[in-house]
């Protein structure tokens, strides 16, 4: 068994072929793996001089476009300073019409994108989904940054870092969406706090609710009650902190008292299209399922 495409990966790639049963036909199940959405190839089995041929499509997680109507293949990426790196778009067209004008912008000034605006165009999209095709790069090592797809409700999002080779490969790997940093202030005021140094979340472990579900000495936060408390924690000031650079840099604010409802819109609306993502990467899966069996 052999693809004509080799980022659809053949996992079966011989099947032993013994009739035992007189029909003269037998059924055999082989295994395929994609490696990314939206591609296509060609699948063949050959044996002595005889050829058979299946054309194979890879699409994306339809769950997941039916849901947010554009997203970003990959959703995570770490460049080399000044090396522009290929990431996609994909737009689900039967939500994102033809025509519709999709905004990109970056949350940071020294990461960059190729394109502003996206025009979606239907003639582009493979079963109702568009690829579209950009580069990003960052100017200086060290960077953590935010790429945004916009339209009207609609909202995708990949976070880049930019690591210099020397750079530690764990330091590479932080970011405001992974696991937050802890603080023991003995006197909080505030549950979270952002850090513009290092792009990370910091909970304050003696804040009362905080300390309620962790444990005074983090003791409790590998549980799931503890987990899941952390990644809204998380998600609740990454949202806002996203929010308020985009509110702030749009130029589009009429009212200056105004300010704080809109940040809060927009975290609002990051909340409902990506909280679950933050979940996924934060909360252990295996104790979600444990507890679910368990009901």
């Amino acid at each position: 068994m052999t693809c004509s495409n080799s980022r659809i990966r053949v996992l079966t790639p011989e099947v032993s072929i013994v009739f035992e049963d007189g029909t003269g036909i037998l059924r055999k199940y082989i295994t395929v793996e994609g490696s990314e959405p939206n591609v296509d190839g060609v699948l063949r089995a050959t044996t002595n001089n005889k050829l058979s041929e299946a054309k194979i499509y890879v699409v994306p997680e339809k769950d997941l476009l039916l849901s947010e109507g554009m997203t970003f293949q990959p959703e995570s990426l770490t460049l080399r300073p000044n090396q522009p790196k290929r990431v996609y778009l994909l737009v689900y067209v039967k939500m994102i019409e033809g025509g519709s004008k999709i905004r990109i912008s970056s949350d940071k000034e020294s990461v960059h994108v190729s394109k502003e605006e996206i025009i979606v165009n239907e003639s582009d999209a493979i079963r109702h989904v568009a690829k579209y095709e950009l580069e990003v790069w960052g100017e200086g090592a060290g960077q953590d940054a935010m790429i945004i797809a916009e339209y009207e409700p609609y909202m995708a999002l990949i976070e880049l870092h930019v690591r210099s080779k020397e750079e530690d490969e764990a330091k590479g790997r932080k970011g405001m969406f992974n696991e937050p940093e802890f603080d023991y202030d003995t006197e909080p005021l505030l549950r979270t706090k952002y850090s513009a140094e290092t792009g990370k979340v910091i909970i304050y472990v003696n804040f009362p609710s905080v300390q309620h579900y962790i444990g005074e000495h983090c003791q409790y936060k590998k549980t799931l009650p503890a987990q899941v408390f952390l990644a809204d924690l998380v998600a609740e000031r990454c949202f806002y902190e996203i929010a308020k650079k985009k509110v702030d840099t749009s130029g589009a604010l009429i009212r200056p008292e105004g300010r704080l409802d809109a940040i809060q819109s927009v975290a609002n609306n990051l909340s409902q299209k990506n909280g679950k993502k933050v979940h996924e990467a934060l909360v252990d899966q295996r104790l979600i399922e444990e507890a679910k069996s368990i009901i």
